[in-house]
């Protein structure tokens, strides 16, 4: 047996086996019966409800999201809650149930998420007839790479309602054109320079170059068949260190947390002096240990694509 799984981890790299499951769409638009879409199978729900101040709530929600310039997000994470029962329907005040509803947008930033009652029979509200608020969504929230996450419906401590509507679009503020940016039929004239950087990619489509261009990334960039560098132009073309500053991040309200910082003005968040501070607080308690980074940063980017 050993033997055959090491002769099977051998030829692995030369002999992959085929993967029995496909991962991603099957579809480039909306299907719910591609796993994609709808990862639990949820079935169709036309679900309407409406409260005693005449808000309304869906069963199935769908919309479009785009980015602050109109372009189709593909592949956002759609993610609802729908409230199902209650923890404990003895007590004087009970919890409610939460179940949570996933799916993600299409090619062309569409979306469908439907919600579902997993637990018939323990309604959220007996006095409302057919568990109705057991089969609608409460809340919903959008994310995507580099990209502000929307929230819709009750979210936050506070119980405020932002309202949703089916069919709706919803514009994100996104940073992905900063950090993958695709350049199309640019010219760079001879007698001018054009620069371009990207965080992590750049890619150029149908460019021509006369002049001077600095082309930065800190990963990749791409030139494609109809890049033309003239004769006697001056082109750079490098990976190089390229990052967000602070301002960055703010002007479209990426998730952020604060850190401590000692006293100073505030720079990239990259700042590479990453000294550590251990202090040792004598007092009747046990002595603590408090580490403080010396870096300057303010705040730094949420890294869970949008939905933390």
């Amino acid at each position: 047996m050993r033997k055959q799984a090491a002769e099977t981890f051998v030829s692995w790299v030369t002999n992959p086996p085929a993967p029995s499951v496909q991962y991603g769409p099957v579809s480039p638009t909306v299907d719910m019966n591609d796993a994609y879409y709808n990862p639990y199978g949820h079935p169709s729900n036309s679900t309407v409800y409406t409260d005693v101040w005449g808000q309304a709530y869906y069963g199935t929600l769908t919309g479009r999201l785009v980015d602050q310039g109109g372009n189709p997000i593909a592949g956002a994470a759609v993610h609802a809650v729908g409230w199902v029962g209650v923890d404990n329907p003895f007590l004087p005040n009970p919890s409610p149930t939460m179940y949570t509803h996933s799916g993600y947008t299409d090619d062309n930033g569409e979306f469908e998420i439907r919600a579902y009652d997993p637990a018939p029979g323990n309604p959220l509200n007996p006095n409302v007839p057919g568990e109705v608020l057991d089969k609608i969504i409460w809340d919903i929230k959008f994310g995507a790479y580099a990209t502000a996450w929307m929230k819709k419906g009750y979210v936050g401590e506070d119980n405020a309602f932002y309202p949703f509507l089916p069919g709706a679009t919803h514009a994100l503020q996104s940073l992905v054109s900063q950090v993958d940016q695709v350049v199309e039929y640019a010219v760079v004239w001879s007698n001018e320079t054009q620069n371009f950087e990207a965080l992590a990619s750049l890619s150029f489509e149908n460019e021509v170059v006369g002049g001077r261009s600095d082309m930065k990334a800190r990963y990749a960039v791409h030139w494609g068949q109809e890049f033309r560098a003239l004769t006697g132009c001056e082109v750079h073309a490098h990976t190089a260190p390229v990052v967000f500053t602070c301002e960055d991040i703010a002007s479209v309200n990426l998730r952020s947390t604060s850190v401590s910082f000692v006293q100073g003005p505030p720079t990239s968040f990259v700042e590479q002096d990453k000294e550590i501070e251990l202090g040792v607080h004598t007092t009747a308690s046990p002595p603590s240990i408090r580490i403080k980074p010396t870096w300057r940063s303010l705040r730094h980017p949420n890294r869970s694509r949008g939905l933390g």
